[in-house]
């Protein structure tokens, strides 16, 4: 769900859970979050170079360059003395993660400053990092799509088709043939893109004292520079609606249709939010297609410099055609439709409740340890879900808070309607190479 609604009724305004965006000397933002009851001090650290930012012929460069950054400081270990470490790569981010027990949370920190001097200069990559790291990606396609979650690789290969004019997209084999020069000419090269690096903090320790290690550790960081690939295609033939076909390097046919979202105010922007949520639970409902093997997945995350859409993402499984998933798409449109204005109100005045105050994260420990689901990574994946709420909108919590308050169903609707009566959905089909087809 793209709105937690995890955290109905615990958006409480005497939460002993603080929340605090500043910047850093050299504008980089920094999000504070307090959770004095949390076991682990997370840190989070985004990087505006996801897999629609990979240049043309260079489909997942941005996952490589997400492993490569980890092993700068570990070769081989995710845990290193009371710090867990991990990554992800997705449409519109490359995100690197620490867990880290209280007493070495500056130790966890400090990591973060060295990956982003390693992403941006890659000049200790060692060989045989690179080869093992190809190697445990390929593991990870081959297990998402045996499951029929290729939905990340779709996006890599959606940015090489409609960005950039493929016709065959070598997902794999970018990667496995990857060399060191490439992945340096690939940083090199990109020019200024949609955002720059931003920074969160959640956990127990005081936000101040963390705040100021920030601004030792990148305060004097050069940040002038964020990464997005520019298109090999023209702006028009991006935006223009119509059916694709590429083929691609994966054991797996995958669907992608998506729909332009408008985007001339803020409100806008979070009406994408709202109705990925709304048609996620449609989509998760429609049975026929799951008993297939079908897994369709809807988010607002095909943003570019060229445009926003919403997106619909879906496998097909032998035997389940475009058109069956086109149709299901359909039927969650119009199901949003139907529900009529009254049921979007109530979910506009959830966000707006949700976004308007600070999550009691205390309270919530409380909540998932009676019901014996509490873990030391809960509060760092709820802020997190609220945090890449902001990434997507491009909006801060206060600024959402307000859209929501402003933003009428009545628009919603008109988005919809104009989505289904329009015709201006585009779409793209990947089968593999040597499917036949």
């Amino acid at each position: 769900m793209l709105i937690l609604s995890t955290l109905s009724g615990l958006c409480l305004a005497g939460s002993e859970t603080t929340w605090e965006t500043v910047e850093l000397s050299n504008e980089i933002p920094l999000t504070l979050v307090h959770a004095p009851d949390s076991p682990r001090q997370h840190f989070f650290t985004f990087l505006p170079h996801g897999l629609l930012a990979d240049a043309k012929d260079r489909p997942q460069f941005a996952h490589l360059l997400e492993h490569l950054a980890i092993r700068s400081t570990d070769p081989e270990a995710l845990e290193a003395g009371g710090v867990t470490m991990n990554g992800e790569t997705g449409a519109l981010s490359l995100r690197l993660d620490t867990y880290a027990v209280p007493e070495r949370w500056r130790e966890a920190l400090e990591r973060h400053a060295l990956w982003i001097e390693e992403w941006r200069a890659l000049e200790a990559l060692d060989a045989a990092v690179l080869e093992r790291e190809k190697g445990k990606i390929a593991l990870e396609e081959q297990s998402t799509v045996a499951r029929g979650y290729a939905h990340k690789w779709a996006d890599a290969a959606w940015a090489q088709v409609v960005r950039h004019g493929a016709k065959d997209v070598a997902l794999h084999g970018a990667v496995a043939g990857a060399t060191v020069e490439e992945l340096r000419a690939d940083l090199a090269g990109a020019p200024r893109g949609l955002g720059g690096i931003r920074l969160v903090s959640a956990g127990p320790v005081d936000p101040e004292t963390v705040r100021a290690a920030a601004e030792e550790l990148f305060g004097e960081l050069d940040t002038a520079k964020a990464l997005s690939s520019r298109p090999s295609a023209t702006v028009e033939s991006i935006r223009r609606a119509g059916a694709r076909q590429a083929t691609w390097d994966l054991e797996s046919a995958h669907l992608v249709e998506w729909y332009p979202l408008p985007d001339a105010r803020p409100g806008d922007r979070l009406a994408g939010l709202l109705l990925a949520q709304l048609l996620n639970a449609r989509a998760m409902a429609e049975t026929a297609l799951a008993e297939k093997g079908v897994h369709l997945a809807v988010a607002p995350d095909l943003l570019t410099p060229e445009g926003r859409w919403l997106k619909f993402s879906a496998n097909l499984p032998a035997g389940v055609e475009p058109e069956a998933v086109h149709a299901a798409v359909r039927a969650c449109l119009e199901g949003v439709r139907a529900s009529g204005a009254a049921a979007l109100k109530g979910s506009l005045a959830q966000a707006a409740a949700e976004f308007a105050q600070t999550p009691d994260l205390s309270a919530l420990r409380k909540q998932f340890a009676a019901r014996g689901t509490a873990n030391d990574f809960m509060e760092g994946n709820l802020v997190l879900g609220l945090v890449n709420l902001e990434w997507m909108s491009g909006l801060d919590r206060a600024e959402l808070a307000k859209s929501a308050a402003a933003l009428e169903a009545d628009r919603l609707l008109e988005v919809v309607a104009g989505w289904l009566e329009d015709g201006r959905s585009s779409s793209l089909v990947l089968r593999p190479r040597d499917s036949g087809d």
